[in-house]
């Protein structure tokens, strides 16, 4: 719901809108993601997985498999250098914070699938373990 656009997923990776788009235009030829445009506003467009792309999303990770397979400390020294990586990141973003809602500070548990506070909207089915564009690092 709040970060399905070229725009907000180009900022969440550290890349251009051009570039974006026209990845998400790519996957969206594929199979992957299809795209939806809103009645009232076209020009505002979202892309959600289609059933292709979370079997691809969903394959075993070769990276991940290469990475269990290391020496204990060698995983823990790439987690280390992984965390000051992401740790510089954000500060170059203004120390702007991301995640998945459930972990926002704006989250509500009260209800079945959520509640943003900030934006005042109830949440749909699944969309809590979805990354937000106005996710604030809860304390």
């Amino acid at each position: 719901m709040f970060s399905r656009s070229p725009s907000h997923v180009a900022e969440y990776i550290g890349t251009t809108r051009g570039t974006m788009s026209q990845t998400l235009k790519a996957l969206a030829r594929k199979g992957y993601v299809e795209e939806h445009r809103k009645e009232h506003d076209q020009r505002s467009i979202s892309y959600e997985l289609t059933k292709e792309g979370a079997e691809i999303v969903g394959q075993p990770n070769p990276v991940a498999q290469a990475i269990g397979d290391m020496p204990l400390e060698n995983q823990a020294m790439l987690e280390q250098g992984l965390m000051q990586g992401l740790s510089l990141a954000l500060a170059v973003n203004g120390g702007r914070s991301f995640g998945q809602c459930k972990s926002c500070a704006h989250h509500d548990v009260t209800t079945e699938n959520g509640f943003c506070k900030l934006l005042g909207v109830s949440l749909e089915p699944g969309e809590k373990d979805k990354i937000c564009i106005e996710h604030e690092e809860a304390r």
